[in-house]
């Protein structure tokens, strides 16, 4: 039987607090509750207005105050809960029950006085019915002096709102839907309804502590082969896992750019101090190791790898063209130039831009009294390499005649793709340099470096 959940939503919580800081309301009775739904899990009701929902499930008012928590207790019987929750906080008595019958559910109410941390009490009430093979559970958290009033405003009328309908049984039910990833250069298909985290990122996310995600991203200028040791030292047991399979998938339309061949792994991993299951398919491209990779409990794996995992990664294509940039107008005082920048890429220092995601950088530098030869061997000299790489042609800008090269560099078996171009003037030496995965080294080299070299020039404010 797993152990309660419920206990580390409390002490993440006061991790998070500042002392000092009050909660910002009225008063209890200022409280308006708005609807709220998580499909995902088969819930819905009401929440309070104005508390922030900072995890599935689980909604907080300030950084001090109050938090109402919507959550399963997974492989837990409703008889359980409370006791369970009653030993982790180390109370000497179990609180006794009160039955409580909403419009579409019969709960067992408790409260809780318990103190997790010295001198920093907490009053919990808390709502539990069975669901399934698990049970659901509504909890107020608060501290004593924020507690008034919040039991009637807040805590009975969430729990006789809550509506709960089983989903259907069963992760054959997951509908899949299209998805294109410019970030990567990817498109395929994923679960529909599930949330959108970044990096090739989607989490399920049933419940608050829901480990259920699916990964499809590129590693740049990474091997396949060496992915799955990595990630077995990181998250598992530390010892390489053995392949299970490969599976070829050719192109399936005119822009998929590569035929890709799979290499299978499943094994377990530690996921917030819990064992999962984690499959990879890697598969080797220009752009580097293309992964796709499913995590879940263990009890799900099976059903999941065949309904989602397996179509994900046969539909899953490199495809060429994917990789957008608009370019907007650019002034560099600290640099002194003026040119073009891509457009929602972040300035991280001056003239150095790094898209959202990995894979890409572009940087403008400025080297006073320098001439252009001499600013590229210093930079091929910082890079590791012994001799300067030979010239591709001159190039005429605005600003500048330029002089361009192109090379690529692995560096501990990642392998990145460098555009350069450097000029002088009689103020010293000005060099733009893209680095890409030699996958949208093309695509980027014709939307981003070449206007970018073209444009640039001394400002003159």
């Amino acid at each position: 039987m797993r152990h309660l959940n419920l206990i580390r939503w409390l002490l993440v919580l006061l991790m998070l607090s500042t002392p000092g800081l009050a909660l910002a309301q009225d008063g209890p009775e200022t409280v308006r509750l708005v609807p709220f739904e998580n499909a995902a899990a088969g819930i819905s009701g009401l929440a309070p207005e104005g508390w922030q929902q900072i995890q599935t499930g689980l909604f907080m008012a300030g950084t001090l105050g109050p938090n109402l928590v919507f959550q399963f207790a997974q492989a837990q019987s409703a008889e359980g809960v409370a006791p369970a929750l009653a030993a982790q906080f180390g109370l000497e008595e179990v609180p006794q029950g009160t039955p409580h019958a909403s419009p579409t559910l019969t709960w067992t109410l408790y409260h809780l006085r318990v103190t997790p941390q010295p001198d920093l009490p907490l009053e919990i009430d808390l709502a539990v019915t069975p669901a399934g093979e698990d049970s659901l559970v509504i909890m107020l958290q608060a501290l004593p002096e924020d507690y008034a009033g919040l039991y009637d405003s807040v805590f009975i009328p969430a729990v006789d709102a809550l509506v709960y309908t089983p989903p259907p049984a069963g992760p054959d039910t997951i509908a899949l839907e299209p998805f294109s990833d410019p970030t990567f250069g990817l498109s395929g298909v994923r679960p529909a309804g599930w949330r959108e985290t970044g990096s090739g990122e989607v989490r399920r996310e049933r419940t608050p502590t829901d480990v259920t995600s699916l990964i499809q991203q590129v590693a740049t200028g990474a091997r396949a082969a060496s992915v799955a040791p990595i990630l077995a030292e990181r998250l598992g047991t530390g010892e390489a896992p053995e392949p299970l399979g490969t599976l070829t998938t050719p192109p399936l339309a005119e822009d998929a750019a590569e035929t890709l061949t799979w290499t299978f792994y499943t094994f377990p991993v530690n996921v917030g101090g819990a064992t999962a299951s984690l499959s990879l398919a890697a598969a080797d491209s220009a752009s580097g190791a293309v992964l796709v990779m499913l995590v879940s409990t263990p009890e799900e794996h099976a059903a999941l790898y065949d309904a989602l995992f397996l179509p994900a990664v046969r539909e899953l294509r490199l495809v060429a063209g994917l990789w957008a940039v608009a370019l907007v107008e650019y002034q560099s005082a600290a640099l002194g130039l003026r040119g073009v920048a891509p457009e929602g890429w972040t300035e991280a220092q001056a003239g150095y831009f790094v898209p959202e995601q990995p894979g890409a950088a572009l940087t403008y530098d400025v080297l006073p009294g320098q001439t252009a030869a001499g600013a590229v061997a210093a930079l091929t000299g910082r890079l590791g390499l012994s001799d300067p790489p030979g010239r591709d042609g001159v190039f005429e800008g605005t600003g500048f005649t330029w002089d361009v090269y192109s090379f690529t560099l692995t560096v501990q078996g990642v392998t990145m793709a460098l555009d350069l171009a450097a000029a002088q003037d009689d103020q010293g030496a000005v060099v733009v340099l893209l680095q890409s995965s030699p996958g949208v080294r093309t695509a980027l080299a014709q939307a981003l470096f070449l206007p970018a070299v073209q444009a640039l020039a001394r400002s003159t404010s």
